[in-house]
């Protein structure tokens, strides 16, 4: 993201870029720290992520609190309101479940395929618009796929249950 698009134009760049100060830091901590906490799911459990993934998370977290600190967009538009729980979550489990697709290599949500299974009139390049997830009797996670075509005006689809060794990802994102 560039400082225009932040809101600041570009003969207000400052002359010297400056890492994190320390208040930053703490504020930015204090912060994710809080959100983690309200996140906490039904009956108080903690919302716990693996450790790179909260690491990794913590230090995307800490630079979008000083850009939107920094240019002035942080003002306290609903202050001392927060959100529901259940919206971090859902945001942290897309997190989760995407980081868990590309470390299993499987494809993610508007992820462009191509399709290869047992119904061979769909073989063909589809988006995954969906991805069912369940835990098997062994303990194993299972993934089931819906494919869809782009009309140009919505999503149509084409084939859906779709086992995961029926699909190969392919390196394009749906982007409008």
């Amino acid at each position: 993201m560039t400082l225009t698009q932040l809101g600041m134009a570009s003969h207000e760049e400052p002359e010297e870029r400056q890492e994190l100060s320390e208040h930053e830091e703490e504020q930015s901590e204090a912060a994710f720290a809080q959100a983690l906490r309200d996140s906490a799911l039904p009956g108080g459990e903690p919302y716990s992520l693996p450790h790179e993934l909260e690491s990794a998370m913590r230090s995307l977290f800490r630079v979008g609190w000083v850009y939107g600190v920094r240019s002035g967009h942080t003002g306290p538009a609903l202050a001392n309101v927060p959100l529901p729980a259940r919206s971090l979550r859902e945001r942290l489990g897309s997190v989760v479940a995407a980081a868990l697709c590309t470390a299993l290599g499987r494809p993610r949500l508007m992820q462009k395929v191509r399709y290869h299974g047992s119904l061979s009139e769909y073989h063909g390049r589809y988006w995954v618009t969906r991805i069912d997830e369940k835990v098997t009797p062994l303990g194993d996670v299972s993934f089931k796929y819906e494919l869809s075509e782009w009309t140009g005006a919505r999503f149509r689809c084409v084939v859906s249950n779709v086992n995961a060794h029926s699909v190969s990802g392919l390196p394009e994102y749906f982007d409008r």
